[in-house]
């Protein structure tokens, strides 16, 4: 454990000990990546990731279509739907670049590199399309949205 004091009361008057020393306005122990502040009245808690390594976990209203995203990596796990002969993936920005990789069943997953199609903070949708005919059309359900990455 690592423990700094830092003068939080910058320009304002500093409590001194009785022993005349200057009083530490709050202190910031580091354990485990987590800063925990420590002040006269209360403690804080600040917990901070590496952007690259956050991991964020998206489910669309019916959980059919799962989403792992870390760093730019995505990966997406559906459910089975019944007599599918093709599923389409639809990833995009609302008013913007939609990109539709294709899956053959038995396929059930899918990963995808976010940064050969978008920008690191675009705000994505994803949903599902499933055919059921050859030829005919891809029936979409509930979508995710707010993805980030």
């Amino acid at each position: 454990m690592c423990a700094l004091g830092l003068d939080l009361n910058v320009g304002a008057p500093r409590v001194f000990t009785s022993g005349g020393v200057p009083s530490p306005d709050g202190v910031i122990i580091t354990e485990g990546g987590t800063f925990i502040i420590i002040t006269e009245n209360e403690v804080d808690m600040l917990a901070f990731e590496p952007a690259g390594n956050v991991t964020r976990s998206y489910a669309n209203s019916d959980n059919t279509l799962l989403l792992t995203v870390t760093g730019s990596s995505a990966a997406f796990t559906w459910s089975a739907v019944s007599g599918a002969i093709d599923y389409k993936l639809v990833i995009g920005i609302v008013g913007g670049t939609t990109i539709n990789p294709l899956f053959t069943p038995p396929l059930q997953s899918g990963t995808l590199d976010l940064n050969a199609y978008f920008t690191s903070g675009d705000v994505l949708y994803a949903y599902l399309g499933t055919q059921t005919s050859i030829g005919g059309p891809y029936s979409g359900g509930p979508p995710i949205s707010g993805i980030t990455f």
